[in-house]
This record gives C-alpha cells, structure tokens and sequence, in this order.
C-alpha cells in the first residue's frame, strides 16, 4: 500500500517502527534480567528493597526523626520504623527497579546511542531512585502523624507520582532531542 508521498506506509512509520521494536526487545530483555535477579535473591529480601528501606530511614533520621530500617526475610520485606515502630515496608514491587527498566527501555528506544543519552540515563536512574527514597520516607511520616484510614490512597498517590516523574524525565529527553535535532535551533557558522 501507497500513500501520497509515493512511499510505502511502512516506511512512513519507520522511526515509530523501530522505536517500538527496540523498546520491545529492551524491556523483554531487562525483565528477564529483572526476574532473574529476584529469582537469586530467593525467599530473602532482594537487595535494592534493602537499600531503599536504608536510604528512606537515614533521610528520616536526617530531619530528626528517630528512624530505623530492619529486615524480615521471613517475609521478604525491609521495614522503615520510626520509634521503632513499623511504618512502611519495603517489598519488590515498590524498590523502583521495575519503573528502572520501563525508563531504561523508553531511552533505549528512543533515538541513537550517545554518550549524552547514557549520562541521561544515569541521572535519570539516580533521579527515580532519590524520588522513590523520599517517597517512602514521606509515607512513614503520614502514617507515623496520621491514622491508617487513608493508607492505601496515600500509597496509591504515592505510587503514581513516580510514574509522573518518570513521564517528566521522557518529555525532558524528547524535547532536548527534538530540539538538537532541528535546524534552525542550530545554525551554521
């Protein structure tokens, strides 16, 4: 099938093509790798939840709180406790890495492999972890000051907004791109 400019469709849609493909094949992969690396940490605690259970408390003792982080392999999670009480655990699915490797598919996907995109990337991955950090640190404070009524709207408010960034970060990205890639934001000496 032909369209108006004489090419057909499919080339039209390369770069959408492509991007797609590769963003595909990426997440297929890092998901694997992903799966595996849960599979090794076995009935334990996998050790990015360790380390953002750490980070969350030693932020909180940072401000003065009097914070702590704790394992329970028994059940797979780390703690963050403030006056040794438990307020937030810490589990695989709230360690950030999965909205890591969504992010990493979607930089991967899009555009060619530079040394800018990999800093990026770096900063971008540093940026999510950070933001997950104060994430979990602010749901114990609002669980430590307030009842549990509104637990799972704050943990669902909380668990949104990392996607939020995440989105911020990919518009940040497109448009520097789009931008160095437009002619007339680039003239010629």
């Amino acid at each position: 099938m032909k369209t108006q400019s004489n090419q057909p469709l499919w080339q039209q849609f390369r770069p959408a093509l492509q991007f797609l493909g590769i963003f595909m094949v990426a997440y297929a992969l890092l998901s694997l790798v992903y799966q595996g690396y849960l599979r090794q940490s076995g009935s334990d605690v996998d050790p990015m939840s360790k380390w953002l259970g750490q980070h969350a408390a030693w932020s909180l003792r940072a401000v003065g709180y009097g914070a702590s982080s704790e394992n329970t392999a028994s059940l797979a999670e780390q703690r963050v406790l403030i006056d040794t009480v438990a307020k937030v655990k810490v589990i695989e699915g709230c360690n950030g890495l999965s909205v890591m490797v969504l992010f990493v598919s979607f930089m991967l996907g899009f555009g060619r492999f530079t040394w800018d995109k990999a800093r990026f990337m770096g900063l971008g991955l540093l940026a999510i972890h950070a933001f997950n950090v104060m994430r979990v640190a602010v749901l114990a404070l609002l669980i430590h000051h307030t009842d549990r009524t509104y637990y799972d709207l704050q943990k669902n408010m909380f668990t949104g907004s990392i996607y939020v960034l995440v989105l911020v970060l990919w518009v940040g990205w497109t448009r520097r791109v789009t931008l160095s890639n437009n002619p007339a934001n680039n003239p010629k000496e």
